[in-house]
C-alpha cells in the first residue's frame, strides 16, 4: 500500500481536551503532525465525520496548542483530526514539539504546511 502522509507523524502521549459546542472530552493524544493529531477516543463519544472540534494539548501549565479540528477517521479506539485553523504561537510549540521528537528536518513539510493554507 502507498504511503499518502505528506507529514511526518510523531508519537506524543500527553493529555488532551476536545470540545465540540457544548460538549467536552478528556482524552490523550497518540501522535500528532504539522498537519493533524490522532487522539484515543474517549469513552462514549458519539461523533461522525467532517465534524469541526476545539483541540487543546497542554504542555505545560503556562503553554497550550491550540486548534480547530476537522474529524476524518473514527474507529472504536481512535479519532483522526486534521487542523484547519491553528493560531501561530500553537504552531511554533507544535513545530518545537515535532523537532524534538523527529529525527528527520521538517522544514520541507513546513513549506507543505503553508503552500496549503
Amino acid at each position: 500500500m502507498e504511503e499518502r502522509r505528506h507529514f511526518t507523524r510523531v508519537q506524543f502521549m500527553g493529555p488532551a481536551l476536545l470540545w465540540q459546542g457544548q460538549r467536552q472530552w478528556s482524552t490523550r493524544v497518540l501522535d500528532l503532525s504539522l498537519h493533524g493529531i490522532l487522539l484515543a477516543r474517549p469513552e462514549g463519544m458519539t461523533v461522525a465525520l467532517n465534524q469541526p472540534m476545539t483541540v487543546h494539548v497542554p504542555l505545560s501549565d503556562t503553554i497550550t496548542i491550540k486548534m480547530q479540528a476537522e474529524i476524518l477517521r473514527i474507529n472504536a479506539q481512535s479519532l483522526g483530526l486534521v487542523w484547519n485553523n491553528i493560531n501561530v504561537d500553537s504552531l511554533i510549540h507544535l513545530r518545537r514539539l515535532i523537532e524534538l521528537h523527529s529525527p528527520s528536518s521538517i522544514d520541507k513539510e513546513l513549506e507543505e504546511l503553508w503552500m496549503e493554507i
